[in-house]
């Protein structure tokens, strides 16, 4: 819920939409997503047998990410799809161009065509859901200028802007002693009725209004050497994932052969225990953190056409100096909450210091676009109001993490879905009064 609050420390936060107004469609996207209605903290601690650190609840927050039981939904959907007596869907088709009406206010058709040029199709509707990412999303709405010359919704240059993602970098490292065994208890994965959970351990609302720093998430990763039994399975089976077993190496199998003892330990915490357990890791430390809104961070049009002569994307992600304070203060948090609670005591990488000038360069995204068609109370601030429309497009909704005003720590997914079953209820609302 904090994340959707104004923040007087993080520039254009604050969501004109409520979090408790989220909550019913959120257990609807849980539904839809193959997950489990449990909270993500309390509600597990029993049936994953943890007894959860003794954290400062001021200061940090354990809880868990879920894994979707299938995440393949195209496998679960489209069977449904294609039963449906109301459904119609178009594959390999390429939106090429939104027609407006003559005054603007409206779409009155879409233009598709196939990667080959082969087949054209024009589509009409009363309403449009516009079902894109948040790179994408922009590119449509600014590369149709042919009756808006600065691209649809785009009237104050707000179309693109305030591109986010979630920064993320590794701090550092927890030594491999007698607290090795508690720690992969505490934060390797855990197994519930076949439900696959991660561990995650978060700044608090308090401790990010008290530093005045942006949201932020931090999980253990063990990470083992290339030489390690582990390591040649996860390579095997990264191939098979590909259909690449011809890219299998002889040493990688046998590697499993030789070390196969190495196995049994992992297969009775699995088997037994219901959870991961790695033995021989180094514990290294995670974090993946909000971005502030940044109007200079943006997606534009590139000079350059794709196949279909629509202008390629350019992307320019720019973060603000309010991210390296949050690293810096959420690293000094950890360290001293493992310290307090016994779990460990770790080593920051030196990298990790205010002297570091160039921090950029240790951040990575984790392809999470988000905030390019912004929520906003009015036009002058946003280009979708609370209800995901368009402020300036009366028949089109935004369904995409582009609509994001913040992006808190967490994946998009959920709460992509939670707002688009909202806006089916929107537009069926429209349709009810009409």
């Amino acid at each position: 819920a904090f994340d959707f609050e104004k923040r007087p420390w993080v520039s254009q936060s604050g969501w004109p939409l409520k979090y408790e107004e989220l909550v019913p469609y959120y257990s609807k996207a849980h539904k839809y997503l193959n997950v489990d209605q449990f909270n993500y903290s309390d509600d597990l601690y029993e049936k994953l047998n943890i007894t959860p650190p003794l954290f400062d609840p001021e200061q940090l927050e354990y809880h868990f990410s879920k894994w979707s039981t299938h995440p393949d939904l195209r496998s679960i959907y489209l069977p449904l799809i294609r039963k449906s007596t109301n459904l119609t869907l178009l594959t390999n088709a390429n939106l090429v161009k939104v027609s407006l009406q003559p005054n603007h206010s409206a779409v009155n058709r879409l233009d598709f065509v196939t990667i080959t040029k082969s087949r054209t199709v024009n589509l009409q509707a009363k309403y449009y859901i516009l079902c894109t990412g948040g790179v994408e999303t922009a590119r449509i709405l600014l590369s149709n200028q042919d009756q808006v010359s600065c691209g649809i919704g785009n009237e104050k240059d707000l179309v693109g802007r305030y591109l986010q993602d979630h920064p993320g970098l590794r701090i550092g490292s927890l030594p491999v002693d007698q607290s090795y065994r508690e720690i992969q208890k505490n934060f390797n994965v855990h197994y519930y009725e076949g439900r696959k959970y991660s561990v995650r351990f978060s700044l608090s609302p308090q401790a990010q209004k008290k530093e005045e720093v942006l949201n932020a998430s931090a999980g253990v990763v063990f990470d083992f050497d290339e030489a390690s039994v582990y390591s040649s399975i996860n390579t095997i089976a990264n191939h098979a994932r590909r259909n690449e077993l011809s890219m299998v190496k002889i040493k990688d199998i046998l590697n499993i052969f030789k070390k196969s003892p190495d196995l049994v330990i992992p297969l009775y915490y699995y088997l037994v225990k219901n959870r991961m357990y790695k033995p021989g890791t180094i514990p290294n430390i995670d974090v993946i953190m909000e971005q502030e809104p940044n109007p200079d961070s943006r997606v534009e049009l590139s000079r350059e056409l794709d196949e279909l002569g629509v202008p390629l994307s350019k992307i320019r992600w720019k973060l603000t100096d309010l991210t390296w304070k949050t690293t810096l203060k959420f690293a000094d948090n950890i360290v001293e909450e493992f310290k307090r609670t016994g779990l460990g005591r770790i080593t920051l990488f030196d990298e990790i210091s205010a002297n570091n000038s160039d921090w950029r360069k240790l951040t990575v995204d984790r392809n999470h676009h988000m905030g390019t068609t912004r929520m906003s109370e009015t036009k002058d601030t946003g280009v979708v109001n609370e209800d995901c429309k368009m402020h300036s497009v009366d028949n089109l909704y935004i369904a995409s993490s582009s609509v994001f005003p913040t992006g808190g720590h967490s994946n998009p997914t959920l709460t992509i879905i939670a707002l688009t079953y909202r806006i089916i209820d929107k537009i069926k609302e429209r349709l009810s009064a009409e």
